[in-house]
């Protein structure tokens, strides 16, 4: 078994194994985990979790950090078959609502992405944008900027100097 099979068996199997009925409750109308019981990090009745920069829920049990829409799937549908992923239908990740989560294969996750508003530069937490372009399989980053127009032009010149000479420069 290759080493990305064994480590995703190994996260199942981590989320398969706790009883998080005995935590939480789970709420299928807004897709939302509750607390079952007060702890040091939680009140009794509150929401659970928090948002993460890339768009997930995540909350803290056991000294560990834990993506809600894992542990929402084992609730309802009792482990995740470790070849599979978590996928959420509608590409919103923070959305926990049954309806919107599935178990696919990372192929078909890979899929259920929007190809069309990828711009290569994105804003970050600190403020500045970074820049990035996609050549033969690999990501090369034009740098970070103060400002977008700054990234923008920065992302065209690498563009450029990696595609020169190619017949076809992809926007």
């Amino acid at each position: 078994m290759d080493s990305y099979l064994s480590n995703r068996q190994k996260k199942s199997e981590e989320y398969n194994s706790i009883d998080w009925h005995a935590l939480f409750l789970y709420n299928e109308e807004d897709g939302l985990l509750t607390a079952k019981h007060n702890s040091t990090s939680r009140v009794k009745g509150a929401t659970v979790g928090w948002l993460t920069s890339a768009g997930y829920i995540r909350f803290k049990h056991d000294k560990r950090e834990w993506f809600a829409h894992r542990v929402i799937y084992v609730m309802c549908y009792g482990s995740i078959p470790y070849e599979l992923e978590v996928d959420h239908k509608n590409r919103i990740r923070s959305d926990n609502r049954l309806f919107n989560l599935r178990a696919v294969t990372r192929l078909v996750n890979g899929q259920n992405i929007k190809q069309d508003d990828w711009t290569g530069i994105r804003l970050l937490e600190n403020g500045k944008y970074r820049s990035d372009v996609m050549f033969k399989g690999k990501w090369y980053t034009a740098g970070m900027h103060f400002t977008f127009e700054d990234a923008y032009l920065s992302r065209q010149l690498l563009r450029e100097s990696l595609y020169n000479g190619s017949s076809t420069v992809p926007a």
